[in-house]
């Protein structure tokens, strides 16, 4: 059985709402639906869908027991009663009258078990800003209703597995613990996309905090040498020891000069009044002996006492002398001795080191320390920031994916003809740009191609309310319906509409009959 492309070419309605019983043709291309409020168009549009999708009990007239819809198509008859109470009932029938058996599944090839009706879901995004968002809401609610699309975690995981094990590592420290699988595709995306925008803003903080810090850790004037920081602070402790050394030995033997040099001094000054030893030792010795004989004498002479005496204080007087001498002699000896043992010293001493050379050397050893550290620090913030923006990077890729790539995927995989239909958070969006914010003939022109993709076998389009569409959008819907080959029913408020070729006039929940409107005219 063919059922592409099935058009609507009569329906018979009773019971349903306020219509008693109406019978129309709805032959054509286009077919208008008229009348005034509350007279029962929007109930005929309702019996077309509750004919393929079935009513519930409150759409039975007040009173009546059942209410009862015979929608005949251009491949079958479907003709479904609703009890008030009770079990409903469904019978369709072939062109050739043979009976369905499998009715629900038929029914299934002709159209999607959701409702999408593309102009009123357009016109959800238009009207005053109060209380556009719950309306863009249920906008968004309403198509994914109708593309019923999942998307598990696994799925996730493979789709960001194609970006790299980069990607799929920075994806493990997000936390995704309010994103529900369980919910449809484009909500579970949103989560995602959320989520992980929400960590890249944390990213993008650590990054620019990371550059910031590169800012204040400039790299050294100077070139860093190529050896780390440890062997040039090794390398500068062994300047240092040795510059250091150097200068103490230096400074030790200076002050060696300087002694030995007041030694020499003092004993050439010495010098010039001391005799010499060995005359001074016969002296001491005849002055000894003088002594001695001196003492005898007086012991001796007494009589010679005074004269012994005398020669006895002129003999100590020259001993002490003697005493004096020879304390200046030992003095003399000692300083010699300390003057032969320094310049034996001396006498060993190398060349002297070249200070100022030694200190330039630990200068640039000082130098090539600070500069590799100052690198070292460079390298390192270098390191951080670039190592904090590719993190960022990431992140951003993936919010580009669950944002962006993964929603046209699933689009692509429903087998919808709009290209760039997204979801972003509450709102539906084409490209980036959200959909109520498209031309109100742009936006006619999605939702018919996202009715026409949902329903592919089905060959007409429901149009509620069309006097509020202005005519640029109405030549829109037009363009589009012909270009799919989709067929036009309409209803309109209309108080003065009158019945003719391809229009329907409703009142008080009847059909118009065209002699009657004439009569009337």
């Amino acid at each position: 059985m063919k059922n592409d492309k099935v058009k609507v070419h009569e329906l018979r309605v009773r019971n349903v709402k306020c219509v008693k019983e109406v019978a129309i043709g709805l032959d054509g291309e286009l077919h208008e639906i008229r009348g005034d409020a509350g007279q029962g168009k929007t109930t005929l549009l309702e019996s077309i869908e509750g004919a393929l999708r079935g009513l519930d009990a409150s759409y039975v007239r007040k009173g009546e027991t059942s209410a009862e819809i015979e929608l005949r198509l251009s491949n079958a008859t479907i003709h479904r009663i609703i009890a008030a109470e009770g079990k409903d009932q469904l019978m369709i029938s072939t062109e050739d009258g043979s009976p369905v058996e499998e009715a629900k599944q038929f029914l299934a090839t002709i159209c999607n078990p959701a409702t999408f009706r593309p102009i009123s879901w357009v016109q959800l995004g238009g009207g005053e800003a109060r209380g556009r968002t719950e309306r863009l809401r249920r906008q968004r609610d309403m198509l994914l209703e109708a593309i019923p699309l999942s998307l598990s975690a696994q799925d996730v995981a493979k789709a960001v597995r194609g970006l790299g094990e980069d990607h799929r590592d920075a994806l493990k420290q997000v936390n995704l613990d309010d994103v529900d699988f369980d919910q449809h595709a484009f909500v579970v995306c949103s989560g995602l996309e959320k989520a992980c925008y929400e960590y890249r803003k944390l990213q993008n903080s650590r990054a620019e905090d990371a550059e910031s810090a590169l800012k204040h850790v400039p790299p050294p004037e100077r070139p860093a040498p190529k050896a780390t920081a440890k062997d040039l602070r090794e390398a500068l402790d062994s300047v240092t020891e040795a510059y250091h050394t150097a200068k103490a030995r230096t400074g030790n033997r200076q002050a060696l000069r300087e002694r030995a040099e007041k030694l020499r001094s003092a004993i050439d000054e010495a010098q010039e009044d001391l005799p010499d030893a060995d005359q001074l030792e016969r002296t001491r010795a005849k002055y000894e002996t003088a002594h001695d004989d001196a003492r005898i004498d007086v012991e001796r002479l007494e009589k010679e006492l005074a004269e012994a005496k005398a020669r006895l204080r002129d003999a100590e007087t020259k001993l002490d002398k003697c005493d004096v001498l020879t304390r200046k002699l030992e003095a003399q000896s000692a300083r010699k001795a300390d003057l032969a043992a320094l310049e034996e010293e001396l006498s060993g001493d190398e060349d002297a080191p070249d200070l100022e050379a030694m200190a330039e050397a630990m200068a640039e050893a000082q130098a090539d320390l600070e500069a590799r550290q100052a690198q070292d620090k460079h390298d390192e913030a270098a390191q951080q920031a670039a190592q904090a923006r590719a993190r960022a990077i990431l992140f951003s890729e993936l919010v580009e994916l669950f944002r962006d790539e993964l929603p046209k995927r699933l689009i692509a995989e429903a087998d919808l003809p709009v290209e760039g239909l997204a979801v972003d958070g509450d709102q539906v969006t084409v490209d980036g740009v959200p959909l109520h914010q498209l031309g109100t003939s742009q936006q006619i022109t999605v939702g018919v191609l996202i009715a026409s993709a949902l329903n592919p076998n089905s060959g007409f389009v429901l149009v509620d309310g069309a006097e509020s569409l202005g005519v640029a959008d109405r030549k829109a819907l037009a363009t589009i319906a012909k270009k799919l080959d989709l067929q036009l029913i309409m209803t309109y408020v209309d108080p003065d509409a009158s019945p003719g070729d391809g229009v329907t006039v409703m009142q008080a929940g009847a059909a118009v009959e065209v002699a009657a409107a004439a009569e009337v005219a």
